[in-house]
This record gives structure tokens, C-alpha cells and sequence, in this order.
């Protein structure tokens, strides 16, 4: 299962964003308090999308470092083995 997690963060925020809105228009002080609070709750959890992101970026980065790297050990290895049957 492959999520879209910048589309995730990004929803999480909007919705952050509309409960800090409907807080703003609460009368109530219980209401602005929930409100206040989903809005926080939705925040960190966009922030944990952004976090998953960051990291699954960094590690498709590497993967494609190392990808490069084994291929040029490879490229060396039969440029070595060629020379060395000559």
C-alpha cells in the first residue's frame, strides 16, 4: 500500500486549518477548546506525514547513491579483469 504522504500532509493541513477557523467562531469555551485541539492534533499528524516523506525521500536518494556506486565498482571490475586477461 503506497500512500501519497505529501498529498496526506497537505489534507491534514486544510483540515487543521478549518478547525482552527471554526475555534475562531466558537462561542462556546468548550467548543473553542476542541476545536483548538483537533486543529493541533491534525497539525502534528501532517507533521508526521512530513517526517515519513523527508525520510522516505533520503532513503530513495541513497538507494539511488548506491545503485551508481555498485554500478561503477561493476564497470571497474571488468575493466580490471579485461586488463588483466590482456
Amino acid at each position: 500500500m503506497d500512500w501519497d504522504l505529501g498529498k496526506q500532509a497537505a489534507e491534514c493541513r486544510l483540515q487543521a486549518a478549518e478547525f482552527h477557523r471554526l475555534a475562531k467562531k466558537a462561542w462556546l469555551p468548550s467548543n473553542r477548546r476542541f476545536y483548538s485541539e483537533m486543529a493541533d492534533k491534525y497539525l502534528r499528524l501532517a507533521e508526521g506525514y512530513e517526517r515519513d516523506l523527508n525520510v522516505k525521500q533520503k532513503v530513495d536518494r541513497l538507494k539511488a547513491f548506491r545503485a551508481e556506486q555498485d554500478e561503477r565498482v561493476q564497470t571497474w571490475s571488468e575493466e580490471t579483469l579485461y586488463e588483466i586477461s590482456i
